[in-house]
């Protein structure tokens, strides 16, 4: 019983499946089939109604285009009801002509799936010449004379509904050679616009794509040019005209706007819009075509048009694709090249060394340029390099060409024969040379690292990184450095950065930092931590000053200060220590200080751990370049705002100390340790402290003293009111977990 279910669902959910493929194209089959039989422009010729036009035709070969051979028998059943409702049609010629219709259409349809694929119904102008010729004969041309043959054989013609039947016996040669012309013109120029009008139909996502294409196309020239005279044309054909003027010989401008068009519309549009034409100028025939001779001047108009038609759809898709391929060549060309810059890049670099694989690789490091564009934005540095591109364009020789690289450098690839003083000489003319960015002069010190290169024998990954490294090197010296020579200190550089990359990297990852708390003692007892951290490297801790410059260089500044103060605020939560007075100090680096976003990422890791904001002083790291001040001062405000304290960590050291205390609003001093270290024997270093304790007094600031190793520089310290003592002399610093 199981097993009959079982078979059963199967076999109703086969049959489902099977009814929802066949029952979109049967009702369209329904539905479209009469409106296409009734809109058929027709003549009456020599006293006998014929289609000009047969659309249903063009409807069949468009559904089997769209749906593939499961549209044949929704096109059957449509046949069958409509010749039903044909009282004056017989079963026997309703029959002959269904056969007709569908016989040489189904091998067509099979061929053309076979042929063409099933993704070959997606789109018209897919595939190329090949497919678009498998098309043309296959729908346009072997299928009207298949069924035009068919009908001769069955001695009927499909005629208007007009005439009280669908079909007819035809008299003449003529008249059926005419009815064929209609045929292959339905097939050929209709049923392209039939099928897109169906995808349009049925994919709303077409429709929006078509809609916008005509959105393109209608620009000020085509809306002042082609639109007027089109309309004016077609009206001139189409409607009587008030004296007796053959207006047939407008029909070559029609021609001639629609080679226009294939040239600023897209395809669609054209064969849509062409479809349109035809099927206005057949049914309006009779106001622009003499009553004498009338169906050799029809006939001469179906051949000028099924001529025209094939020749617009292979024009049309040549131009489609030669578009297509500029927009492709465009992209490629950029994908080769820098938008901002309007230099070759990297991959432009690879392409070019397969066809001259043997040169001189020389690398431009442009010192100050990433501390400048960081303070007037990337378009500095982009006109920075295009400038100094166009410097170097005159000094190069045929072959050698500059390179866009990331950052602050460019690459110039010279010839093989390149050689010290003539790098020397183009560095003396880039050094000559002004550099101006929005009127005010812009000062670089160059470094350059060169090196001959061949592609079949070296990495360029590889020896671009060396030189790399050296190009900053030879800019701190301002020199020019040769990579031979050097190879094992730019080996050993850049190894080095890799390891600490993925080391710090794994450690940010892993959160496998380690964190030290220092205490900082007050003259009176209190104390809180400064808190320091490390990496484990083996058996060894590795200090902040190896690994820090990397962070900074690597731009991970700010996930590292976060996850600092995630885990030491984790810390506080978890041993419930009292965080409505300090408990620890954290450093903050300025490039996390210009960070957009950072305060309001430590305020949330405060409110998740519910640790009050007094609970930490927040030092702010000096240094000689705070690259962008105002972001700093915006985060900084922002803490403050939330009740954090800031201190300044290493006052004294850097160029503006006492503005940056003013503008700061700090509650804590922090005087580094090289005031300290001689304090006992400089009477300039106990001035110099003196000093800041006064500022401090009057400000209402509490001051640390760093470094403190001995007894005599406590005692001195407190004397000239120093409030807080970190060093040696009070705690060295130990594992968070046991600091307190």
């Amino acid at each position: 019983m199981d097993r009959f279910f079982r078979v059963s669902v199967n076999v109703m959910q086969r049959v489902t499946r099977c009814l929802g493929q066949y029952a979109l194209p049967a009702s369209l089959s329904v539905l479209l089939l009469p409106l296409t039989w009734f809109f058929s422009p027709h003549a009456v010729v020599n006293g006998q109604a014929l289609f000009l036009l047969p659309l249903p035709m063009a409807l069949a070969a468009a559904l089997v285009m769209l749906f593939g051979p499961r549209a044949l028998p929704s096109l059957s059943l449509a046949l069958l009801l409509f010749a039903l409702l044909l009282p004056s049609l017989s079963f026997a010629g309703a029959l002959a002509l269904g056969c007709a219709l569908l016989l040489p259409l189904s091998p067509i349809a099979h061929l053309s799936q076979r042929l063409l694929g099933k993704r070959g119904r997606c789109d018209l102008n897919r595939g190329g010449g090949t497919r678009l010729a498998i098309r043309l004969l296959g729908f346009g041309l072997f299928y009207p004379i298949g069924s035009w043959l068919m009908m001769l054989l069955g001695g009927t013609l499909m005629t208007p509904l007009s005439i009280g039947t669908a079909a007819a016996p035809p008299r003449d040669l003529p008249f059926a050679l005419l009815a064929l012309e209609g045929m292959i013109l339905s097939c050929v120029a209709l049923t392209p616009a039939l099928y897109y009008l169906l995808r349009m139909l049925l994919n709303p996502g077409s429709l929006r794509a078509f809609l916008l294409d005509c959105r393109r196309a209608l620009r000020r020239d085509i809306r002042g040019l082609f639109l007027p005279i089109y309309v004016a044309a077609m009206g001139a054909l189409c409607f009587p005209p008030a004296s007796h003027v053959n207006l047939g010989y407008l029909t070559p401008l029609l021609f001639v706007l629609f080679v226009f068009a294939s040239f600023h519309f897209r395809y669609r549009a054209v064969l849509l819009l062409w479809a349109l034409t035809v099927l206005g100028l057949l049914a309006c025939s009779a106001n622009f075509i003499q009553l004498g001779n009338r169906h050799y001047q029809l006939a001469f108009l179906s051949s000028a048009l099924i001529a025209f038609s094939i020749a617009l759809v292979y024009m049309a898709q040549v131009i489609t694709r030669n578009d297509r391929m500029r927009r492709l060549y465009l992209r490629l060309r950029l994908r080769r090249r820098d938008g901002l810059v309007d230099l070759p890049n990297f991959r432009a670099l690879n392409d070019y060394l397969a066809r001259r694989p043997c040169g001189t690789l020389c690398i431009l490091r442009l010192s100050n340029l990433d501390i400048l564009s960081r303070c007037h934005g990337m378009t500095m540095r982009a006109a920075t390099k295009s400038q100094l591109a166009a410097h170097l364009a005159p000094l190069l020789r045929p072959g050698e060409r500059v390179y866009q690289m990331p950052g602050a450098e460019l690459l110039i690839y010279l010839q093989a024969d390149a050689d010290l003083p003539r790098i020397n000489a183009i560095r003396a003319t880039l050094i000559a040379q002004a550099l101006v960015w929005q009127q005010h002069p812009v000062t670089l010190q160059y470094g350059v690292a060169y090196s001959p290169f061949d592609a079949h024998r070296q990495s360029i990954h590889a020896v671009v990184g060396q030189l790399s490294y050296l190009a900053e090197r030879a800019c701190r010296d301002n020199v020019i450095l040769p990579l031979y020579g050097n190879e094992a200190d730019a080996n050993a550089a850049v190894n080095e950065q890799v390891f600490w990359l993925q080391k710090i990297t794994r450690a940010l990852q892993e959160n496998a930092l380690l964190l030290y708390a220092q205490p900082i003692v007050h003259r009176e007892g209190q104390r809180y931590y400064e808190i320091l951290a490390r990496l484990q490297d083996g058996e060894q801790l590795v200090l902040p000053g190896k690994f820090i410059p990397f962070i900074t260089a690597f731009n991970l500044c700010a996930q590292f200060d976060l996850l600092i103060i995630e885990n030491v605020v984790r810390h506080i939560h978890r041993a419930g220590l009292d965080s409505s007075s300090t408990c620890f100090s954290v450093n903050l680096m300025p490039l996390t200080l210009m960070q957009n976003g950072v305060a309001a990422q430590i305020i949330a890791l405060f409110e998740r751990y519910q640790v009050r904001p007094q609970a930490v002083i927040f030092e702010i790291t000096e240094q000689q370049y705070l690259l962008d001040e105002n972001a700093a001062l915006e985060t900084v405000r922002a803490l403050r705002d939330y009740c954090f304290k800031i201190a300044i960590d290493d006052f004294g050291t850097g160029l503006s100390n006492y503005q940056r205390l003013k503008h700061l609003n700090a509650d804590v001093v922090k005087i580094d340790g090289m005031f300290v270290k001689d304090i006992v024997s400089s009477s300039l270093d106990r001035l110099i402290i003196k000093s800041i304790c006064d500022i401090a007094r009057e400000r209402q600031l509490q001051v640390v003293a760093e470094y403190v190793e001995s007894r005599e520089q406590m005692e001195i310290l407190c004397s000239l009111g120093v409030q807080y003592l970190q060093g040696f002399l009070l705690g060295e610093p130990r594992p968070l977990a046991q600091a307190l």
